[in-house]
């Protein structure tokens, strides 16, 4: 009998337009290697980059916010799993999933840690890293409450489990390292060096570290590397460019503003180098890791390069202040034998993020065990049971008041 798998997404996914897209992509199509089967929902509408989950066999339906409607899909799927996109999707779904399928698996993907990027946003305006003053904020309490709560917790890199670990206390046995990934391998052959030029650099504006990013790049970075490179290039691109950052475009200065790029790796392939000039954030950063599946050298920073670990043949350079970024820019742009050691190393340390069959694996082999000891698992969690009914008295309560609202507001409509 077939695994079902229910995927209830805060958004439906848009492997064009982010990193965590194409993760959820990588995710159900590795679901599907597995003979899972596999059904998508969400109460957000869907766009146009959204993905055509029907023509890949994939079950999708529409659910709604404080209506029923989702405990009616769950009663109809029976699923054995059900997984939750970001913490603010288990909060809203958790306990009609529990209240609907109290045997299904839930499990939490965080796509990143939402609470360290929001640390290192408030940290960044004072320029010092986080302590234990950030970890009380409201997001590190609800992504925190949200992790216990679940049976198992997907976690994108080694250094985010090290702190939910060391900070937060929180069981082995309820997090899982499971890391960014992508459907699509690396490029067959990479364009060389002279087959390209100028620089590229690439992020969803609807994040605010890529926004602060090109912000960055903008004010204290391009004009230095135009000082030492004179006719210099960048094409910025990125989906749901806001009005601010389409005013940067200027290309007296190099710097154009090109909005969404329809096909991401030939944006950043197009180019010689490409840029990831972040000062905070969490998780993986999809820009590098399709940099390195292009052969396209990275100029970044130490969050940039967070969760690669920063290997000894990183396929180019990390640096962390304005004047440091710039002189790796220029460097890694004009020397050529440079450039191409640095390419060199992209195959290598791209391979773990497509290789979706072997994490699907790993997920399925922490599933297995779990669906046979669930009810021993979740009373040895008994902080989740305890966020769990205060969830339910809560926010159950909360949602049944607004469904009960909506529904006195339309038979009143009835009635007139």
């Amino acid at each position: 009998m077939k695994t079902r798998i229910l995927i209830v997404g805060h958004v439906w996914p848009e492997p064009g337009s982010s990193a965590a897209g194409s993760r959820m992509e990588a995710l159900i199509r590795g679901s599907q290697t597995l003979g899972w089967e596999t059904t998508f929902c969400s109460a957000s509408k869907r766009g146009d980059l959204s993905l055509d989950l029907e023509s890949m066999g994939i079950g999708s339906l529409t659910i709604k916010l404080n209506d029923p409607s989702l405990q009616v899909a769950v009663s109809q799927i029976d699923p054995d799993v059900v997984i939750f996109d970001r913490f603010m999707t288990e909060e809203k779904f958790g306990w009609r999933v529990e209240e609907a399928c109290p045997g299904a698996i839930r499990i939490l993907d965080t796509v990143d840690l939402h609470l360290l990027r929001q640390a290192r946003e408030i940290t960044s305006r004072v320029d010092r890293a986080p302590d234990f003053r950030e970890w009380s904020h409201e997001v590190a309490l609800r992504e925190i409450g949200s992790i216990f709560r679940s049976d198992l917790t997907l976690v994108l890199s080694e250094e985010e489990m090290n702190l939910l670990d060391a900070t937060f206390r929180v069981p082995e046995e309820l997090i899982m390292h499971f890391p960014l990934l992508f459907a699509n391998g690396p490029d067959l052959t990479f364009s060389g060096f002279d087959q390209r030029n100028g620089y590229r650099t690439i992020g969803n504006f609807r994040h605010a570290p890529n926004m602060d990013g090109v912000r960055w790049l903008s004010d204290e970075i391009w004009d230095q590397i135009r000082d030492g490179l004179p006719g210099a290039h960048l094409h910025v691109y990125g989906a749901y460019p806001p009005a601010n950052a389409m005013a940067m475009n200027d290309s007296a200065r190099g710097f154009e503003s090109r909005g969404w790029a329809r096909d991401s790796r030939a944006a950043i392939r197009s180019g010689r180098v490409l840029l990831a000039p972040l000062r905070f954030g969490a998780g993986l950063k999809g820009k590098i890791v399709e940099a390195m599946l292009t052969g396209t050298p990275v100029v970044t920073t130490g969050v940039g390069a967070e969760g690669l670990g920063i290997p000894r043949d990183f396929p180019g350079f990390v640096a962390d202040d304005a004047d440091s970024f710039a002189r790796a820019a220029i460097r890694l742009h004009e020397d050529q034998e440079l450039w191409t050691s640095c390419q060199m190393h992209c195959p290598t340390q791209s391979r773990p993020f497509t290789d979706i069959t072997g994490w699907c694996d790993r997920l399925a082999s922490r599933v297995e065990p779990l669906r046979r000891s669930l009810t021993s698992h979740r009373q040895r969690n008994i902080i989740g049971a305890m966020l769990r009914h205060d969830l339910h008295r809560s926010t159950r309560y909360m949602s049944k008041w607004i469904e009960e609202k909506s529904l006195r507001r339309k038979l009143d409509g009835l009635r007139e």
